[in-house]
């Protein structure tokens, strides 16, 4: 039997409907609530293991500072053992070339006496043989004078006289013609003896002439090495401030962002407020909001790596560029080392043939003076190219420097992007637990280790070039 619907069973009717739709509500809450917890608790995962990531490379830049430190210290080392070195070697050269002016002085000393003693029996010589002469002379007039007084009183014994006297007067000149060959023969020595000496003091000129080439050269070499030290320099200061440059733009990137991000975390607080009453909706946009903004923050972050890691390789290269620079100058200092020892044996040789010539005793004073010249010239000389070394040594010690501070300020411009990151991630996550949302920026994050790439500890190149210089 069919029954009428009434009031009653209307308004009951209308009840049930409206039951199910608060049931199917509360339904919807209830699956929001754990969707928005197991995102809680993924958020703080990902939290964690950003800190551990923070904390590791915190660890791993301590460990390279110690290393910076330690190649700073042992490069402090050889730079004062350098020094040393080329400060004995600038005494030892001193001393040598002292040594060799007293020879030079001395071999002069003795030429000239031995000169003055030769000079002095010559002449003395000369005049005993002009004595015996005027002597020989005279008997002779006194011979002729009493043989003429005496023709008329001995006519009978004339024949006998003038034999016995023919006989003296032959040999008067006998003894005159063999003294007068004895003088032309040690005259004719001592000719013989100065072309030889002519000959060696030919031979050292020529000598000197050689070194004054191979010095000219090592001179050359010496400025182009100084001239490659001053381009590394500049170029180092050119990367200098490249680098600051870009450190800055970094920081002006970074507090832009976080400008940003506090600003949506405002917007987010204040749309939460306003959407109190009408929590489905809310939450509704709120999860849409957050997944737009994590992959916003998430791309840009992303950027941001890339365009760390591009900035790190380009740093690599400028690292390997001065390493090689570094090689090629410690090829050179080795050259002028060779050419410094090449200049020492034959400054050496040259010391030893003015000591073979001093023994000797021969040579006349100005050629004496010029060798002694020539002597001061390759003295003067071979300071100027113990200099320009010191110069380069120099140069090589403020270009490893440069190094030093270029990675000291990197390693400063890390540790303050990590600081910065840290200040970031604990402001996000306190607004994300002040108004119990998920934290916008749960997994959008990219891992620091992608800064630290291209500032490890120095490589071994660098490392045996700096170990040549010594």
């Amino acid at each position: 039997m069919y029954a009428a619907p009434t009031e009653a069973s209307w308004s009951r009717s209308a009840k049930l409907t409206e039951f199910q739709r608060v049931k199917e509500a509360v339904r919807r809450l209830e699956h929001t609530a754990r969707e928005q917890l197991a995102l809680e608790r993924e958020s703080q995962n990902v939290f964690d293991f950003l800190k551990a990531e923070i904390t590791r490379i915190k660890r791993s830049i301590g460990a390279l500072s110690s290393v910076v430190d330690e190649e700073l210290v042992s490069l402090r080392g050889e730079c004062a053992a350098l020094r040393d070195e080329v400060a004995r070697a600038v005494d030892l050269a001193k001393s040598q070339t002292d040594s060799a002016v007293e020879l030079i002085a001395e071999a002069r000393k003795r030429d000239t006496e031995w000169m003055q003693t030769s000079f002095s029996q010559v002449k003395d010589s000369v005049a005993r043989l002009e004595a015996e002469s005027k002597e020989t002379r005279k008997q002779l007039l006194e011979l002729a004078a009493s043989h003429a007084s005496a023709a008329a009183r001995r006519e009978a014994d004339a024949a006998s006289s003038s034999s016995a006297q023919q006989q003296a007067i032959d040999a008067l000149q006998e003894r005159f013609a063999e003294r007068s060959g004895a003088v032309e023969a040690s005259c004719k020595a001592l000719a013989a003896e100065n072309g030889t000496r002519r000959d060696e003091s030919v031979h050292l000129a020529r000598l000197a002439t050689e070194a004054n080439t191979q010095i000219e050269r090592l001179t050359h070499g010496l400025r182009t090495v100084h001239s490659s030290v001053e381009a590394l320099q500049a170029k180092g200061q050119a990367e200098r401030a490249a680098a600051q440059e870009e450190q800055q733009k970094r920081e002006q990137a970074a507090g832009e962002r976080l400008a940003e991000a506090q600003e949506g975390s405002a917007r987010e607080l204040a749309r939460h407020r306003d959407a109190i009453s009408l929590l489905v909706e809310t939450v509704d946009s709120l999860t849409r909001e957050s997944k737009a903004g994590d992959e916003a923050l998430g791309g840009k972050l992303a950027e941001a790596a890339e365009e760390a890691d591009s900035r790190g390789a380009a740093h690599e290269r400028a690292l390997r560029q001065q390493e090689a620079a570094v090689g090629s100058l410690s090829t050179d200092v080795d050259a002028v080392s060779d050419a410094v020892r090449r200049l020492e044996a034959r400054l050496g040789s040259q010391q030893e043939q003015l000591q073979a010539v001093g023994g000797k005793g021969a040579g006349t004073a100005e050629q004496l003076l010029a060798l002694q010249e020539q002597q001061a010239d390759l003295k003067a000389q071979l300071s100027q190219a113990q200099a320009a070394l010191r110069t380069i040594k120099a140069s090589a010690k403020d270009a490893a420097e440069s190094l030093v501070s270029h990675k000291t300020q990197s390693q400063r411009a890390l540790d303050d992007l990590v600081k910065r990151s840290e200040g970031f991630s604990k402001a996000a996550a306190v607004f994300a637990d002040a108004l119990k949302v998920p934290n916008p920026l749960g997994g959008a994050l990219p891992m620091p280790r992608r800064v630290s790439h291209g500032f490890g500890s120095p490589s071994n190149g660098t490392q045996h070039h700096f170990s040549e210089l010594s």
